[in-house]
This record gives C-alpha cells, structure tokens and sequence, in this order.
C-alpha cells in the first residue's frame, strides 16, 4: 500500500476517532484530499525518478482552479503556522517516555519545523496565486517556494531549510511515539 494511502482509509473508517459532527466529517474529507494529493506527489516524483512520461496527461489547470488551489494552500500555511505558535502538535503524540528536558526539545523542534514547513507552503501558495493572476497556467516546481523565499531574504532560505530539517525530526518522533487506537 503506498504510504499516505493510510490518510484516505483512515478517513473512511474514522482512523483517527474524529466522528461524525461537522468538524470530524470536515477533517476526514481533509484526510482523503491529503491522501490523494500525496498520490499524486508520488506518482510524479516515481515519473521524475525513472525519467519516464508513462501515464502522463496532457491535462493542465487553468488559472481559476490554480487561484482556488493557491487561496487553499494559503490558509493552511497559516493554519500550519498557527500550529507552531500554540505548539499544537498531534493529538495522537504521546510523549511519556522520554525526560521533561527532552520532552520540551521535541516539542520546540516540532514547533519549528511545522513553522517552517506552513512557511514553505506558504511560498508555494503565492507563486501558484502569481501564476494564477497573470493568466498563466504553469504550476511551479516545489523546490522554487524555497528559492523565492531565498529571494525575499537569505535569512528566510537557511529557516526553511533548517526547518524542514526539523519537521523531518518531528515526523520521526511521531512515528516513535503515536499512539493508534485500536478495536
């Protein structure tokens, strides 16, 4: 099963105990969007790996659905930054075993990384709005959201490098210490 196919199941089956009320059925349509988002990142970094064009289509969005894609990853980059500010790591995280000092590492790193990572996103989401807005169709490679936000300032390219960096540290740890309900 690929990795993020997990995001769709848990969706359907409410994986994650988020119910059924509007907050619950909203965040496992996010998970299904995220799952098959995921898919699809995968499928071209496979392309881009075996330098192959297989499967592809000619199919390319137009301005209107890159402005509603840009305005979507928008509020997420801040979602994602609201995260970091109020240290809402996930609800799943159980961090009993290690030491109080480490346990406020974790939690500063993950801060930091989830930070980083709604400020790359965030990047990414103002050059698919300037694409939008000039009437172009063209998506952006990922890797330009970090050299715009070198262009703004260099300071901004070394954070979100380090901070990706840091987020990769935070995944890590949440494989290490989620906690997954079972029946």
């Amino acid at each position: 099963m690929p990795p993020r196919c997990w995001r769709v199941l848990a969706a359907i089956y409410d994986g994650e105990r988020d119910g059924n009320s509007w907050g619950g059925l909203f965040a496992r349509a996010f998970g299904v969007l995220k799952g098959i988002l995921y898919l699809g990142l995968g499928m071209s970094a496979v392309r881009l790996a075996f330098h192959t064009s297989a499967g592809e289509t000619n199919w390319v969005p137009g301005p209107t659905i890159l402005l509603v894609v840009a305005i979507g990853l928008f509020g997420f980059a801040c979602f994602e930054i609201y995260r970091a500010f109020r240290a809402q790591l996930s609800q799943a995280l159980h961090l009993y075993g290690p030491s109080a000092t480490a346990r406020e590492w974790i939690v500063r790193v993950s801060r930091f990384g989830i930070g980083a990572r709604g400020l790359v996103i965030g990047a990414f989401a103002i050059l698919l709005f300037r694409s939008a807005a000039a009437g172009r169709t063209h998506v952006p490679a990922a890797q330009q959201s970090l050299h715009y936000l070198g262009s703004v300032h260099p300071l901004f390219y070394l954070l979100a490098g380090a901070g990706i960096v840091a987020y990769g540290i935070y995944l890590l740890v949440l494989a290490r210490y989620r906690r997954i309900e079972t029946v």
